[in-house]
């Protein structure tokens, strides 16, 4: 079970923000949920198995090197990636990512096998994909709309309630 963050422990994690400092061991063993880690440098994270709704990630540095981050089996409700830099391989298997803003955000080293992505935006947004980092991955059809839009190329697959079904099988 997380710990619960005080009006006073969010106070350190925002002065520490501000000053540009690592995070990561303010935030380690917390319940996140709704906080602004907007601007934050986080060298190491790991949320698997945690409800991580409403967090601001926005314009944060994620990762470091060859630190893995963990956001396996997440459940990410209202998340604000937008800008924000993965620098480092993230593990993100069985995640669920609800209408979370991925806007011009890095994630070019993440392996996302069986994660669901449902009204998400990624416009702008570095993002490999390959069968490799996701398969079984989850989006719903407007992810691949501008690809059959623009890139005269025909997208063909099942609809996201077949593919959801076909994976609980």
């Amino acid at each position: 079970m997380q710990k619960s963050i005080t009006a006073e422990h969010k106070e350190r994690i925002r002065v520490a923000i501000k000053n540009k400092q690592d995070i990561s061991g303010l935030i380690s063993g917390y319940d996140i949920r709704n906080l602004d880690l907007s601007y934050a440098i986080i060298s190491q994270i790991d949320v698997s198995n945690q409800d991580i709704s409403n967090v601001n990630f926005s314009y944060a540095i994620i990762g470091m090197g060859s630190q893995i981050v963990h956001f396996n089996s997440v459940l990410a409700n209202n998340c604000n990636f937008c800008g924000t830099m993965f620098n480092s391989n993230v593990m993100m298997r069985r995640g669920t990512f609800n209408s979370c803003n991925f806007n011009n955000a890095f994630l070019p080293y993440a392996d996302y096998k069986f994660a669901r992505f449902t009204n998400c935006n990624f416009c702008d947004m570095v993002f490999r994909i390959g069968a490799d980092s996701g398969i079984g991955a989850v989006f719903d059809s407007s992810f691949f709309g501008a690809l059959d839009k623009y890139w005269n190329v025909k997208i063909v697959s099942k609809s996201y309630d077949e593919q959801y079904k076909s994976m609980e099988d």
